[in-house]
């Protein structure tokens, strides 16, 4: 079994649901269409679609997506979920939407900021007049500041699961380092991040044409700082 098909099966005891994050998204939400980008499997979707949203989740795990629609077989208001990748939502979203977001640090998964910026000037597209942005990412000014070179492991004692996560800076990129425990399995990967500033997040967000842009450094609301463990950001359309 490989790291991701080890990672899909334990996602939902490593990254459960947590109802301040999606009162958060709840709260930021104008309109009643939503883009889910990089959704796992689906927790957040699920959720707003019980709330009356019409959802789309869209992730590039085939399995992470089969399990979305397995735990939302049996819901009268459905997410529809695509698996695909975010760079290609002008081609996956037919009709334009009222919100779109993208947490658990997903887009800096991306190659380049030329990337970034693609998606950041489709999801504008997509969006209808007034639709909002949000963007969670790792707080990468503190990263580079600190020179950190983890972040906490996330254990699941019950489960005798850990996911232990290391950074390591090479080429202006971030060397993530991770690896899962489980009972008497280990397994590791590696891949590279881009670990993008507030600075250029906020510069890419108003060349593509959002505004009233506001930043936070926590899904509780709080103001982000130097110190703050998330960058989230909303801009408007």
């Amino acid at each position: 079994m490989g790291f991701y098909d080890v990672l899909s099966e334990n996602y939902d005891k490593i990254f459960p649901m947590k109802k301040t994050t999606l009162e958060f998204i709840k709260d930021k939400i104008k309109g009643s269409s939503v883009v889910d980008l990089g959704c796992g499997t689906g927790n957040y979707s699920i959720e707003l679609s019980k709330e009356g949203f019409k959802v789309i989740g869209i992730d590039l795990d085939e399995e992470m997506i089969n399990k979305a629609r397995k735990k939302s077989y049996l819901l009268d208001n459905k997410p529809e979920f695509i698996v695909g990748n975010m760079l290609e939502i002008d081609k996956l979203i037919e009709n334009k939407v009222d919100f779109i977001f993208s947490i658990g640090n997903s887009i800096v998964h991306l190659e380049n900021e030329k990337e970034i910026l693609k998606l950041f000037k489709d999801s504008y597209n997509i969006l209808n007049k007034n639709g909002r942005l949000l963007i969670q990412i790792v707080n990468y000014d503190r990263i580079l500041n600190k020179n950190i070179t983890s972040l906490p492991t996330i254990n699941v004692p019950e489960e005798k699961l850990s996911f232990i996560r290391k950074y390591k800076l090479e080429n202006n990129k971030i060397k993530f380092n991770t690896t899962i425990q489980k009972e008497d399995i280990q397994i590791t990967n590696s891949i590279d991040l881009l670990p993008i500033t507030k600075e250029k997040l906020e510069d890419m967000l108003e060349t593509v044409g959002y505004n009233n842009i506001d930043f936070y450094g926590s899904f509780s609301g709080e103001d982000r700082n130097e110190d703050s463990f998330h960058t989230i950001v909303v801009a408007n359309k």
